[in-house]
């Protein structure tokens, strides 16, 4: 273990025994996460979780053969569970319990698993304005369950140009909003999960941080290329691949490039470290940010740190769309004349644009 190298850009590095132990996880002919785990049962998933995931699925693909199986069916045929020999209840997989366990559950054969999601929106600021952590112990703590509740806040300060689709629909997703919510697949399916470094990841007013524990395990320059996938954890991807979250023939950071470029943003950005080893992609966000200086937009001084009301009311459109005044006012729970004025300063801003006049009037973002 003391004798083992590590090439990197500038020499060989001797390894410390933690690098060493993640070489050898990933020289494994057997993916990580396909690992039976004879003691952990069904009892260790979240029910409301199994539900919300087979929910989406069934929405998604209405079709699918699988939606009609029983939970612990369902669970073998997605690779999340399995027989064990001699044994006639299923046992979890290593992805079956990352994905849908309890987080006490899932420390107990993970002991570094932690999920850190923060938004940061003054550069510098020792603490962060939102934040969701897989240890709070109000929510499951799993996998899926922070994809759910993080995805939507990546893209809550994202522009959305007013484009409609062949049925007149509004479309409500661009390059960049789809390209952030690769990113954080991207993080959840790669990551080590038996490495000592938390997945953290930061959003700012112009980019998004992803970190994650792991080494990459394709170079940095051929992975920018596309192409070429190898997910440290195939049945993770699977299980997002199938909810048409994940991109599985390795062109996800070829999107996210391409969503770069469009929004006039620098390239995205992947760093490597090691000892203990994790992996790191910057986003930028560049015009596609509702923070970004736009030919429209003023430059008020209150658009270099957003207040909390302005993000819970970017939030609140991203999330229901077109809105009142009464109900942003109802869910800021602010009175009518503070409503008027923060949404008439938010439109001068180029934040948000209305729609209609007098008592039909709505307000959209960008």
């Amino acid at each position: 273990m003391t004798g083992t190298y590590r090439r990197g850009g500038e020499g060989d590095y001797r390894c410390s025994p933690e690098s060493y132990q993640a070489m050898v996880r990933d020289a494994s002919a057997s993916p990580l996460d396909t690992l039976l785990l004879d003691k952990v049962t069904t009892d260790a998933i979240s029910p409301d979780t199994l539900a919300s995931y087979r929910n989406m699925l069934s929405s998604l693909r209405p079709n699918h053969p699988w939606n009609e199986l029983p939970d612990e069916d369902f669970l073998i045929k997605l690779g999340a569970a399995g027989l064990s020999t001699g044994s006639t209840e299923p046992r979890l997989t290593r992805a079956g319990l990352l994905m849908f366990g309890y987080e006490h559950e899932i420390v107990r054969e993970f002991p570094s698993f932690f999920l850190d999601y923060r938004e940061v929106y003054e550069e510098g600021a020792v603490r962060w304005s939102d934040r969701i952590v897989s240890s709070s112990g109000d929510w499951s703590g799993n996998v899926f369950e922070f994809w759910l509740k993080v995805s939507n806040r990546l893209t809550a300060d994202l522009r959305k140009p007013f484009v409609l689709d062949s049925k007149q629909l509004r479309v409500d997703s661009t390059p960049m909003h789809d390209a952030v919510r690769e990113g954080l697949v991207n993080t959840l399916i790669h990551a080590d999960y038996l490495g000592r470094r938390p997945i953290v990841i930061q959003k700012y007013r112009d980019r998004v941080e992803f970190s994650n524990p792991g080494d990459m395990r394709v170079p940095v320059d051929v992975a920018l290329q596309g192409g070429i996938s190898d997910a440290r954890n195939p049945t993770l991807m699977k299980m997002f691949s199938l909810l048409a979250a994940s991109e599985r023939a390795g062109s996800g950071l070829d999107a996210i490039q391409r969503a770069c470029r469009q929004a006039q943003a620098e390239a995205p950005i992947i760093s490597v470290s090691y000892d203990p080893d994790c992996t790191k992609l910057v986003v930028p966000f560049g015009a596609a940010s509702a923070f970004a200086e736009s030919p429209s937009a003023m430059s008020p001084s209150t658009l270099k740190t957003p207040s909390g009301e302005r993000q819970r009311v970017l939030r609140y459109i991203e999330t229901h769309g077109p809105s009142k005044r009464i109900e942003i006012q109802e869910a800021l729970e602010v009175g009518s004349t503070k409503a008027k004025r923060l949404l008439t300063a938010m439109v001068s801003e180029g934040l948000l644009r209305t729609e209609g006049a007098s008592n039909q009037r709505v307000y959209l973002l960008p």
